[in-house]
């Protein structure tokens, strides 16, 4: 019997001009979700003005190649906009999987 496929919420707030984003409570991000998270990725960029986007990954367990596809998006419309993403809080799992994949070198990851 499948799954169902419960997509990760992403709660939004603005603190001193800095919009930070995280997910609430544990959660995977997959080739299942990854259209839903690209979706609330996509809020983050709305409006005319450049913004700074702290991206905590704190509650993010586990991430495929399709989660670090829409991550690279993200960071690709704001540099555009001349905002900037900083990734927080990523697991030891997580910090890995970036580095491996050189998107440390690519991403602010903090």
């Amino acid at each position: 019997m499948l799954r169902p496929v419960t997509e990760p919420r992403l709660e939004i707030v603005v603190r001193s001009g800095r919009t930070v984003a995280r997910f609430a409570g544990p959660t995977s991000l997959t080739e299942y979700n990854a259209d839903a998270v690209g979706r609330q990725f996509s809020r983050l960029t709305e409006g005319a003005t450049p913004q700074n986007v702290l991206l905590d990954l704190g509650n993010v367990q586990f991430l495929t190649s399709s989660a670090l596809g829409k991550l690279v998006g993200l960071n690709k419309r704001l540099r555009d906009h001349g905002g900037r993403l900083t990734v927080a809080n990523p697991s030891p799992m997580i910090r890995e999987v970036l580095h491996i994949t050189h998107l440390d070198s690519l991403l602010d990851v903090q």
